[in-house]
């Protein structure tokens, strides 16, 4: 490995450790608070513990790395940690909860908005919104 292979090592651990402690986080604010209320403050902890421009490239999170970990959680605590892992790093997404019927029973999905990027149109398309947060 080289270093260029390095600083990439060292930049997906670094992304996965944070979203563990996210993780964590979340996991006790989510029984401790309403969603609003804990975005509100995971907000203001990213917000305060941000990252500067020089370390972000200002596009959204690279995932590699992180995905694994996300991609077996329910759908509003994984949108709960990529919202605060993106404002720590300046960019000011959008939790978004949406509901769709089918046929008696009623579905919900919460997914992540940033500005300038359209959502997962195919899974998304299927839930009319009903908060932005």
């Amino acid at each position: 490995m080289d270093a260029s292979d390095h600083r990439t090592l060292a930049v997906r651990l670094g992304r996965l450790f944070e979203a563990v402690l996210w993780d964590i986080a979340i996991g006790i604010g989510l029984r401790i608070a309403e969603a609003s209320q804990l975005i509100r403050w995971t907000r203001g902890i990213a917000v305060r513990t941000g990252l500067t421009s020089a370390r972000h490239s200002g596009g959204p999170i690279e995932l590699r790395g992180v995905w694994p970990l996300l991609v077996r959680m329910p759908c509003l605590r994984r949108t709960l940690i990529l919202d605060a892992m993106h404002w720590r790093r300046g960019l000011r997404s959008t939790v978004v909860i949406g509901v769709a019927k089918d046929g008696a029973r009623l579905h919900a999905h919460a997914w992540l908005e940033l500005p300038g990027m359209a959502a997962n149109s195919t899974l998304v398309a299927k839930f009319r919104p009903i908060a932005y947060l």
